[in-house]
């Protein structure tokens, strides 16, 4: 497996323990200690979680259904290769859905959905101001949700839903430093800004820029690490 890592290596007791495993394994991933490509096996985790196979395979199975392992013939799990089309598919992807959205948001809109949104741009700054990426990036996805949910119909939800699991990994990517969250941070308070005048041309062509800005910061630091997730 990769090289050492100082990351505490005991799983969450708040949570199951595949779960807490297969964040862990996930961060690695994003952190470039586990390589794209490398192959992984149950018994090294087993033998570094001090566990059976059992939560392990468990583990795995999230992470193949979050995109970021895969199963390959002849060679078992290894850690899936993103390349620069598919990060700019996923993320045309998302944006088409989410202008979608945008669309019939604006034909049911309530002023009540404000307060949503505010609360979460207040969490956003909380966590800016402690300099928790992780926090930033949950906080970031909420945002996206709920307004799918508002806005996405059943199908559309549904497709959204899809391509969610491989994109928060690389939305919490692309909003590490306190830069690139403040940038981030400022086109969500516009968004909010455009809900708040009723001007939905203004929410789209905001978020356009959000989802385009987030892409960019991936596939360059993707670039600069001579790796792609």
């Amino acid at each position: 497996m990769g090289k050492e890592t100082e990351v505490d290596e005991r799983p969450d007791i708040g949570q199951p323990l595949p779960v807490s495993i297969a964040e862990w394994i996930a961060e690695q991933i994003l952190a470039g200690n586990i390589a794209p490509g490398e192959h992984l096996k149950e018994g090294d985790f087993a033998e570094r979680f001090h566990t059976s196979r059992a939560p392990i395979r468990e583990a795995f199975y999230l992470l193949q259904l979050d995109g970021l392992i895969e199963r390959q013939p002849r060679r078992g799990t290894v850690v899936r290769v993103y390349s620069e089309e598919d990060v700019r598919e996923l993320y045309q992807t998302r944006t088409a859905l989410e202008r979608l959205a945008i669309e019939r948001l604006q034909e049911r809109w309530s002023t009540s959905w404000l307060d949503t949104f505010g609360s979460i741009l207040a969490t956003m700054a909380e966590a800016i101001k402690s300099g928790d990426y992780r926090s930033y990036s949950e906080e970031n996805s909420k945002f996206h949700t709920k307004l799918m949910e508002y806005g996405g119909g059943t199908i559309i939800y549904a497709l959204w839903r899809q391509i969610t699991s491989p994109l928060k990994y690389l939305v919490r990517a692309s909003t590490r430093s306190p830069d690139e969250m403040e940038a981030s941070f400022e086109e969500h308070r516009l968004v909010v800004t455009y809900m708040e005048q009723g001007d939905f041309e203004g929410v789209a062509r905001v978020l356009t820029q959000n989802i385009h800005h987030g892409m960019t910061r991936v596939l360059t630091d993707r670039s600069h690490q001579g790796r792609l997730l």
